[in-house]
């Protein structure tokens, strides 16, 4: 929490960023045009939940909110709100909202738009052609099966009666019947006169039983037709009744759903525009915070690279890498010569000269002072002081140039070794 109070009180001018959002936002809000909304109230209550129509059962009062805010802004209702209103399609698409009150079927339809004469209009209008579009095409749906099923049943009594006129009997079926009782009969009085040994009557009710044995059998081809027709009949009557039954059932649903008796129109209302302002400034303030906080990211994260980059040169600066320093270390085993400096000027070694073929090669001098024990050396690292003697030493080892210089330490690696 520190940091972030440091990193804020280094930067207050980034909570401008938040409050300018928020007062721009509020500032375009409250200075738009004004806007009125109107609501039209549909009180569909006896649509849905019947034993029977297109919204019975316990979820009919959802199907139909559903099927509502759905018909509402499909392209036919659309259409015909644009037609009898004169508004523009993009006007009435986005303008037009509706919500359930609860869980019931009332449903409140609202048009939002900045001419205040079109408010009530448009939503009244809207109400209306949801509703007429929802039951009125349920209508014209039943209609349809209705119309071919009496067309249906025509045929078949046509065909009946085409059939009846041209058969031997108009009612094949009665009289198919009447012809089998009457054989039974026969029979039976044949079966009576063989028991009686009347074998000339039995003969002769035998003869009648087997002439209409042969009408029964001609009568049955002509039944059997008869039958087809009257049951392709029967068929067409009962689709014809339940085509009747659905179509009052989508009339009867039509007339509870009658837009002209359930749908109230309201008033034009103008829109505060304290709550849209409100509502638009806060999402404006919390966008704010968010762009303040990536700004104050990446300024945080420059910062900590250029002081990373100070810290690396101020470090260079106070310890640089020494270029004097020979590249390997002496071992440990060999420890490295130290001689005592010299506060006088250093010689110089005189620069070697080639020797010619009549010079002989120059004879190494001794050195004019002996020179210290290495081992003695090593055990005393620290310098001596230089005696007296010393600067008379440098001045007896011969001509030797000279640069005056400031005093500097001799090295003992520089001596030679094997001396």
């Amino acid at each position: 929490m520190q940091d972030y109070v440091s990193v804020v009180r280094r930067r207050l001018w980034l909570l401008l960023c938040p409050l300018v959002a928020l007062a721009a936002v509020v500032y375009l809000t409250v200075n738009k045009p004004p806007s009125f909304t109107s609501t039209a109230t549909v009180s569909a209550l006896a649509v849905s939940g019947g034993p029977t129509g297109q919204y019975s059962g316990t979820s009919g009062a959802k199907t139909f909110v559903a099927n509502f805010q759905a018909a509402l802004r499909s392209p036919a209702v659309i259409a015909q709100v644009v037609l009898n209103t004169g508004v523009t399609t993009a006007n009435a698409r986005n303008g037009l909202s509706s919500a359930p009150v609860g869980e019931s079927t009332i449903i409140e339809v609202t048009y939002r738009t900045p001419v205040r004469a079109l408010a009530e209009p448009v939503a009244t209008e809207a109400a209306k052609r949801t509703m007429a579009f929802l039951f009125a095409s349920q209508v014209t749906l039943a209609s349809e099966p209705l119309a071919t099923a009496e067309a249906a049943l025509a045929a078949a009594d046509q065909e009946l009666a085409a059939f009846t006129a041209t058969a031997s009997t108009p009612v094949p079926d009665r009289d198919y019947e009447i012809l089998a009782d009457q054989i039974s009969s026969l029979q039976t009085l044949q079966a009576e006169a063989a028991a009686r040994q009347e074998l000339t009557i039995a003969a002769r009710y035998g003869g009648e039983i087997a002439a209409k044995q042969g009408q029964l059998t001609k009568l049955a081809t002509t039944l059997t037709r008869y039958n087809e027709l009257t049951a392709n009949r029967s068929l067409a009557a009962d689709n014809l009744t339940a085509s009747r039954q659905n179509l009052d059932q989508a009339r009867a649903q039509f007339a509870a759903g009658d837009p002209d008796r359930i749908v109230t129109p309201g008033e034009p209302v103008k829109v505060s525009p304290l709550g849209p302002a409100a509502k638009g400034g806060v999402t404006a303030f919390v966008s704010g915070l968010f762009f303040a906080g990536g700004i104050a990211l990446l300024l945080e994260l420059r910062r900590s690279q250029r002081l990373a980059a100070a810290a690396d040169a101020r470090e260079d600066v106070i310890d640089p890498p020494r270029a004097d320093l020979p590249p390997t270390a002496p071992s440990a085993a060999e420890p490295a010569p130290i001689t005592p400096s010299v506060t006088g000027p250093a010689p110089t070694a005189p620069e070697p000269t080639e020797p010619t073929a009549t010079e002989p090669p120059p004879a190494i001098e001794p050195p004019p002072f002996p020179l210290p024990d290495p081992r003695s050396v090593a055990e005393s690292p620290e310098p001596t002081e230089p005696t007296a003697t010393e600067p008379a030493l440098a001045e007896a080892s011969g001509p030797k140039a000279v640069n005056p210089g400031p005093a500097q330490p001799v090295r003992g690696d520089c001596l030679p070794q094997d001396a």
